[in-house]
């Protein structure tokens, strides 16, 4: 997969904080780089972080070889609630997600710094920030066509990459 140009316009991240780390049913939303003012679909003013990753592949936050939060964590029920065939892991808050994303992950905010992206051949990536944390991401797909992340500006419609198996698009 050619992805320089990508990997050229991720350098612009290096040395960033972690805006936010949240999600959107399953997918991962980080942000970074500073708030801007962006106009939603209904013309209404939102303040976002500048550049923004939605991850839909796998991934996991690690640090000290310890996974501190991961996709497959959507799907489950807080610690202190027992699995049950209602249980709605599409509303926020009811996840293992949305509570170690508040108890682990909030508090990293703005206090940890984006050192590199490093991307490998089949559409994965590694976040790796500067407090030792790192972000893997990676392909659990055969299929060449299977999105696997976005990255792009809020404020630019020229910055906008989207990254397959097999390759990226612009």
């Amino acid at each position: 997969m050619n992805n320089q140009i990508l990997k050229t316009a991720l350098e612009a991240l290096s040395g960033l904080p972690l805006g936010y780390l949240l999600r959107t049913l399953n997918m991962l939303e980080i942000g970074f780089g500073g708030i801007v003012e962006i106009m939603d679909f209904y013309g209404k003013a939102r303040y976002v972080e500048r550049y923004a990753f939605h991850i839909q592949a796998p991934w996991r936050l690690l640090l000290d070889k310890r996974i501190l939060i991961a996709s497959r964590d959507v799907y489950e029920p807080k610690t202190a609630e027992e699995w049950t065939e209602d249980f709605e892991w599409d509303i926020v808050g009811t996840t293992l997600f949305d509570e170690l994303n508040e108890a682990r992950v909030k508090e990293l905010c703005n206090r940890i710094f984006l050192k590199e992206v490093l991307l490998d051949e089949y559409g994965g990536m590694r976040m790796v920030f500067d407090s030792g944390h790192t972000l893997e991401v990676f392909a659990d797909s055969s299929n060449p066509d299977t999105e696997l992340w976005r990255f792009f500006e809020m404020d630019s419609e020229d910055s906008h990459f989207v990254v397959y198996v097999d390759r990226v698009e612009k």
